[in-house]
């Protein structure tokens, strides 16, 4: 069984696996399917991503026009 702490940090792992292009295809995926779902799921799930990775959770809150700063801040 993987640990919650550890597989917090496997999306990032990938993350940095994958090169710029695929990088910018799953962005737009997780951006496409979040613009949908009201502002506070958005926020939480960017907080999962940040947690992941902050350069991670930085571009998706970016792709849905959320201040990251103000995101991270409501979570602390």
């Amino acid at each position: 069984m993987i640990s919650r702490e550890r597989g917090l940090h496997l999306p990032g792992n990938l993350d940095r696996l994958m090169n710029a292009d695929q990088k910018a295809q799953l962005i737009g995926n997780l951006v496409g399917a979040l613009k949908g779902v009201p502002r506070g799921i958005q926020e939480r799930q960017v907080v999962h991503f940040y947690k992941a990775d902050p350069e991670y959770g930085s571009r998706v809150a970016a792709g849905l026009s959320l201040d990251i700063d103000e995101v991270m801040a409501k979570a602390a």
